[in-house]
């Protein structure tokens, strides 16, 4: 009776430890389905967004603007300006003349202390 009532309980040990592993393993893939279902959810989403770019970049308007913008090309009776800005204005360096490179120290010290006007 007694070795019987041992090898119930090693067996019932057995059982256990094969569920509980059964369990876990489970649980990891179901932990890991739930992930993919939201990798899925956010790639759908990103695929939206792309097909929306997508459309919106094949628009005749959108082509327009960009031959406009990047091209200079505009409508008859249209005229085109260009405004440059003064940042731009003193990038600007004359043919012969070279632009002026100051060091980074010397920056400092002019910012602390040259004279202000």
């Amino acid at each position: 009776m007694r070795f019987l009532l041992i090898g119930g309980l090693i067996f019932l040990i057995f059982i256990s430890i094969g569920l509980s592993k059964e369990v876990l393993r489970r649980h990891q893939i179901n932990k890991e389905i739930e992930r993919v279902k939201k990798e899925i959810e956010d790639l759908e989403k990103k695929n939206q967004e792309l097909s929306s770019l997508v459309d919106y970049l094949s628009t005749e308007s959108f082509k327009e603007i960009q031959a406009r913008r990047e091209l200079g090309f505009q409508k008859e009776g249209e005229t085109a300006i260009s405004i440059q800005s003064k940042e731009e204005e003193g990038e600007e360096v004359k043919e012969g003349e070279q632009k002026e490179e100051i060091s980074s120290s010397k920056k400092w010290w002019n910012y602390f202390f040259a004279s202000r006007r």
